[in-house]
């Protein structure tokens, strides 16, 4: 079904149009959660996957990597495509694609046939990140705060659920269930989308060499892209330096607790996504910068109090807590503020703003390893703070009009 602008209508007729569009906004967020969720099964397993095909310990990194690295590429070489084609197809076409790789993964005889199933799983669950410039292309300007946030929610809980599910799973069923269950998943994700999602309008005609090339002219062009994504290099930068460290404080003095219970932080990502969705929503009423801006805030503050956590774990809670509603809140504001600069390339500028956070994740983790050696916890921290500072000091500064 094709997708048209929705015109005034009588009280009854506007009161089924809503609730229409309100549950293909649901059935959006579903799958965006669903779908992400494929790209991190595997961290919960790496360690059973290894044994069971006699990898080396050198190579159980590669697991994880090999999905992250193939949704990076889909990232960066399919999701501009939702701007040149109908999106619902594209998605149904990566689903597809997303089925079959897990398939492979879940019949893997070697460990090389795992991880180039893991790869292909990485680029076709890419699918998940046309659907927030898909969502927001249905919204009007005064609902795309909620909109997006609405999904960014579902993405970041199926983040959450993924490492749960999965390892509880693979502990009673076994890492291959895993994978043949998701691949079931995703065949109802795929009848569902083709049942209900609208199609949408390609909004240019370029060539895929001339759409790619048109990505630097629009950092070039737009400062409100730019500083997006420099925040989000910050703010996520940060956030990933964090966790990368998290477990070797806890396995450390004075908790010893294992590497095990730095996952069950996680479970308090739950908060982050729930500020995700509130930050749609105030993005809405007070402007998605302010919001930005407040979330900046709340990261940097979330870091004087996770100092605290290296003597005290009631601190690490409430840090975590403080630090993961504010980076989903940048997330959320930034990407909603992105999407208004041109409504005709919304899926270009969810490339850039979404690899401008691989970014800045990779660099934070590195440099995290690095301050760890020679400042522990208190240099860590120090680091995070620095670059949530710098963040709140990119926001006090006036945007060219």
């Amino acid at each position: 079904m094709q997708f048209q602008q929705i015109t005034p209508k009588p009280d009854s007729a506007n009161d089924s149009a809503t609730s229409d569009i309100s549950s293909v906004l649901w059935i959006m967020a579903f799958t965006a959660g669903a779908g992400i969720s494929n790209v991190f099964y595997v961290q919960s397993m790496v360690d059973v996957i290894g044994t069971s095909l006699g990898m080396s310990p050198a190579a159980l990194g590669l697991v994880p990597a090999s999905t992250i690295g193939g949704y990076a590429l889909g990232l960066f070489f399919l999701v501009p495509l939702g701007d040149r084609f109908d999106r619902r197809q594209l998605i149904l076409l990566q689903l597809g694609a997303v089925v079959v790789s897990l398939l492979v993964m879940a019949t893997a005889p070697n460990a090389t046939i795992l991880l180039l199933g893991g790869l292909a799983v990485g680029i076709s669950a890419s699918f998940t990140q046309q659907i927030p410039p898909f969502a927001s292309s249905l919204a009007s300007p005064a609902t795309r705060g909620r909109v997006v946030g609405t999904v960014v929610s579902a993405i970041m809980l199926g983040i959450l659920l993924a490492r749960t599910v999965s390892g509880v799973t693979s502990e009673f069923f076994g890492w291959r269930t895993v994978f043949f269950a998701a691949a079931i998943l995703m065949t109802l994700v795929g009848i569902l989308v083709y049942w209900r999602l609208p199609s949408s309008r390609r909004t240019t005609d370029l060539p895929y060499s001339k759409l790619m090339g048109s990505l630097w002219p629009l950092v070039r062009d737009h400062a409100v892209l730019r500083e997006a994504m420099l925040l989000q290099v910050l703010i996520f930068g940060a956030f990933n330096a964090f966790w990368a460290t998290l477990p070797t404080l806890l396995e450390g003095e004075p908790y010893h607790l294992g590497s095990g219970v730095a996952g069950a932080f996680g479970i308090i990502g739950a908060v982050g996504a729930m500020a995700a969705a509130m930050a749609g929503q105030l993005s809405d009423k007070l402007g998605p910068r302010r919001v930005a801006a407040l979330s900046a805030i709340a990261v940097l503050v979330s870091f004087g109090v996770l100092l605290l956590g290296k003597w005290w774990i009631v601190a690490l809670i409430i840090g975590v807590a403080t630090m993961d509603a504010g980076a989903q809140g940048s997330l959320v504001s930034n990407q909603t503020r992105s999407f208004a600069l041109n409504p005709l390339a919304q899926n270009r500028i969810n490339t850039l703003y979404t690899s401008s956070m691989f970014v800045g994740g990779a660099l934070g983790s590195a440099g995290s390893t690095i301050v760890w050696v020679w400042g522990g916890w208190t240099g860590v921290m120090g680091f995070c703070a620095i670059l949530s500072a710098l963040a709140c000091v990119v926001l006090m500064r006036r945007l060219p009009r």
